[in-house]
């Protein structure tokens, strides 16, 4: 058994590695692995195994162990062409860029009715901001996340950032340049980045704090529907939770952790009731899809992101700026991950 699967329950490709490298040693040295623990004094076969071949390899000459090196280094390239070759054959072609479109309808009924007037439609509402974005989207992230600057796929990576901020820009040129002035007041509304007019009217430093918009008061009914509403959102935290798993290869989340991050949510709706939010917190599905685009699963990111959105939340000129992005452009972000996050459930 992997020491990380035995520790933490993370479980990869490598732990099968480990597990055949350990019944390997079992077969040739015709002993047992019987003992798994800590401790300088805790050996087990493979430690010692370990320890007897480091110190033969710290007796080689160096004229020895390069051709070692040579095979090892030859092997790690096989092996690096391998998984390029297995990334290819994951990327996406048109037949499984129409499935996910057809999950994005299908795999969950009651959400993706509910969803799907924020996805197609209001792409539909403005299609020269909506289709560049979804087709820049599909192509950096799926069919050019191979290209790599200094060893760093830049576009697998950022490829929402990037898509974002190129047809942003785009917007804002059209809006400009007057490319709307005179199309319906719905057209323009769903299209021009200066038409709620935020960033003037907000204020450059605003902290909130809690029962800032008064007193709460009480009514059965809308606590009764708001406890409906929070079964249905522990429900899709559910789903969200394991498609998480999947998408970043590990193993599926046991029940404790499942009630641990329901618990924390139910602390998020607490906050969010004290600071007047008007919503409650929910798992983020978006973000879910966005960690099979970018391939990138790390606490880290999540918690500087975190900061970020805290830190922006206080300088409203910068919420404002963020905000003034058209709705189309996140219409057809929903599109491609929501498709991305239903596949793997």
């Amino acid at each position: 058994m992997a020491p990380e699967y035995a520790m933490y329950g993370q479980f990869s490709f490598k732990s099968d590695v480990f597990s055949f490298g350990i019944l390997v040693l079992e077969i040739v040295s015709g002993q047992k692995n019987k003992c798994f623990g800590y401790g300088e004094n805790v050996e087990d076969l493979a430690s010692s195994i370990g320890k007897a071949g480091g110190d033969r390899w710290r007796a080689m000459s160096d004229e020895d162990k390069a051709q070692f090196v040579t095979i090892a280094e030859q092997r790690k390239k096989d092996y690096e062409k391998k998984m390029q070759a297995y990334e290819k054959k994951q990327s996406w072609n048109f037949k499984c860029c129409w499935r996910s479109v057809l999950v994005f309808w299908t795999s969950n009924v009651d959400d993706n009715l509910l969803l799907f007037d924020r996805g197609f439609p209001v792409v539909g509402q403005c299609v020269e901001i909506g289709v560049p974005m979804l087709i820049l989207f599909v192509a950096f992230s799926q069919y050019l996340k191979h290209l790599q600057t200094k060893q760093v796929p830049i576009l697998e990576r950022f490829a929402l950032l990037i898509s974002v901020a190129v047809i942003w820009a785009y917007a804002h040129l059209l809006t400009a340049s007057g490319a709307y002035k005179h199309h319906p007041e719905e057209t323009q509304m769903h299209c021009r980045t200066d038409k709620a007019n935020l960033i003037d009217s907000a204020p450059w430093i605003k902290i909130p704090y809690p029962l800032q918009w008064g007193a709460p008061t009480f009514d059965a009914g809308h606590a009764f529907g708001m406890m409906a509403a929070v079964i249905v959102s522990l429900i899709e935290s559910t789903g969200a939770y394991k498609a998480a798993s999947r998408l970043a290869s590990a193993t599926p989340p046991p029940a404790h952790v499942l009630s641990r991050g329901i618990g924390w949510q139910g602390i998020g709706i607490l906050l969010d009731g004290l600071f007047g939010t008007l919503t409650g917190s929910t798992v983020s599905v978006e973000n879910v899809g966005l960690l099979g685009s970018t391939r990138v699963g790390s606490r880290r990111v999540v918690q500087i992101s975190a900061g970020f959105m805290i830190f922006f939340a206080i300088l409203g000129k910068f919420g404002a700026l963020f905000a003034s992005i058209p709705f189309t452009i996140f219409a057809a972000i929903y599109c491609v991950l929501f498709g991305l996050v239903g596949k793997f459930l």
